[in-house]
């Protein structure tokens, strides 16, 4: 205190406050709320009916059934590409089916599962392969597409049966002649023909995005 009174002090001079003041917050202005504008994607489901591979009731037997490859073509390209393969590999007659430009195809012998992984690896189908060697079955479509507001696409058409027929030792898959017959398409089965596994085949109902 007597050291402040000893100091020379001018009259325009500011009164030195004797205890340091606190400094005044600053109040910041809020700011009004920016929300941040998040695009939303949805997607789309897609409900169709999908059939196993497997031959029911067996324990290792499997069909040849496929959506013909993009590369092999559309229409009838495709289908001329498959029948050469048929009949090459000795399938016998197999059943197909068209929506739009893809094609179905269904050879319903009872192979051993390594055979039709062999087969398929050699027609360049090595996701396909994979998927039955991996899984032992893989799901095929065989219906039409629907959306959530109940909208189908293009619909499965039966084309018919193709392909030289056979004396085959090799067994019919029950389920498959089942399930070729619930499709549309009907053949004509030889007294002397035999049958694995159990008529019901393995569907079910799946949901895609």
């Amino acid at each position: 205190k007597d050291l402040l009174e000893e100091i020379p002090r001018i009259e325009s001079a500011q009164k030195i406050p004797k205890r340091a003041r606190k400094p005044k917050k600053k109040v910041k202005k809020k700011k009004p709320n920016q929300r941040k504008t998040v695009a939303e994607t949805q997607s789309v489901q897609q409900y169709m009916v999908e059939a196993s591979t497997h031959v029911s009731g067996t324990k290792d037997r499997s069909v040849i059934m496929f959506w013909l490859p993009h590369a092999w073509g559309s229409g009838q390209e495709a289908m001329e590409t498959a029948i050469t393969m048929v009949n090459e590999e000795k399938l016998g007659q197999c059943s197909f089916w068209q929506q739009g430009d893809r094609i179905l195809m269904l050879c319903p012998l009872a192979f051993p599962r390594p055979q039709v992984v062999k087969l398929l690896m050699s027609y360049k189908m090595s996701k396909r392969a994979a998927i039955l060697k991996e899984r032992e079955h893989d799901w095929i479509r065989i219906s039409n597409i629907m959306d959530e507001d109940a909208n189908w696409q293009d619909e499965l058409q039966p084309i018919g049966l193709y392909g030289n027929e056979i004396d085959s030792t090799t067994s019919f898959s029950a389920s498959h002649l089942e399930l070729e017959k619930r499709m549309g398409i009907f053949r004509q089965i030889r007294s002397a023909a035999t049958f694995s596994g159990t008529q019901e085949p393995s569907l079910r109902i799946a949901v895609r995005e």
